[in-house]
């Protein structure tokens, strides 16, 4: 039934994280600190269906006693959703971080925190911008992706949410889609002392936009010198090519991988629906790290619909 299979769904997760944590040598039957990384999720935005996963499946996993702290863009009407649902956003500023440098431009972030509850759970929700160039608020074309600066934007947003990340001994990265990819390249480059494991989710495998390896360059700051390997097909690269890619550096880089399905477990490692990524995730499926989760529908959001326990 639904609310069987969205049980299953986090406890699936939970089986997810368990063994990226003790591949890592952490084995603990406490509860999870878990960093969740999107672009975007309900009640504050959405697009499709990671948009409804994001709160049914945080919502599942604090019911089992674990501690998420959300992450996601601060759109254009993000706060005014917030505030007409009685969250409670407040500004947070820079909560402490340096300006980063992303292309040409020196950015701090602006930094804001509501109350979301979802089914009566409290999940810590955080909403990111930048201070003095506006990545994602004040935008007059208010759709969330297909903007021309994409891949600065969501780089800056990946930036912003690793330097949130804190590590310990009961800590885990989830990560969803392209716009969160980058969480990886970073987590083993600058921020290589944290070593915190991490699983990236693929919601729709077909949008992942690519720039070369001198813009990524430019954009990133980053060099073989301080994470080695970043340019290889373990790194941020297709195969034998120029390219520079946040699904490929998730795809590559993250502990373990999972997708919405298992039909599209299989569909992804072939050349018709793996997108350039099917050779990678026949790998990683034969290494025993790329695993479908089963999904379905959410009473809390479609009550119309018919559900029995």
């Amino acid at each position: 039934t639904a609310s069987n299979v969205r049980r299953q769904y986090g406890q699936l997760c939970v089986l997810c994280y368990n063994r990226i944590m003790y591949d890592n040598g952490r084995k603990t039957k406490d509860p999870l600190t878990i960093y969740f990384v999107t672009p975007e999720g309900l009640p504050f935005s959405q697009t499709g269906g990671l948009g409804e996963i994001v709160p049914g499946l945080t919502a599942a996993l604090a019911k089992r006693g674990h501690h998420i702290k959300l992450i996601m863009p601060k759109y254009t009407g993000t706060l005014e959703v917030a505030i007409k649902n009685n969250l409670n956003p407040r500004y947070l500023g820079s909560m402490g971080m340096n300006a980063v440098r992303i292309g040409d431009h020196l950015l701090k972030p602006d930094v804001y925190q509501a109350d979301s509850f979802i089914k009566n759970v409290a999940i810590e929700t955080f909403l990111i911008d930048s201070e003095t160039y506006d990545y994602f608020g004040n935008r007059s074309y208010k759709q969330l992706y297909s903007h021309q600066d994409d891949i600065l934007r969501f780089y800056f947003f990946n930036v912003i949410a690793t330097e949130m990340i804190k590590g310990g001994n009961n800590v885990i990265v989830h990560t969803h889609d392209w716009q969160a990819g980058h969480v990886h390249t970073l987590l083993k480059s600058r921020h290589i002392q944290k070593r915190i494991p991490a699983l990236h989710t693929i919601h729709n495998l077909a949008y992942h936009p690519s720039i070369t390896r001198h813009h990524f360059w430019l954009m990133s700051g980053l060099t073989d010198a301080e994470f080695p390997g970043i340019y290889s097909q373990n790194g941020i690269n297709f195969p034998d090519s120029d390219l520079a890619d946040a699904s490929w550096a998730a795809l590559a880089m993250a502990n373990n991988v999972n997708t919405v399905s298992r039909r599209y477990v299989k569909e992804t490692q072939t050349l018709e629906f793996g997108n350039g990524f099917s050779e990678l995730l026949r790998r990683r499926y034969q290494e025993g790290t790329y695993h479908g989760i089963i999904n379905g529908v959410d009473a809390f959001w479609y009550p119309h619909f018919k559900h029995h326990d």
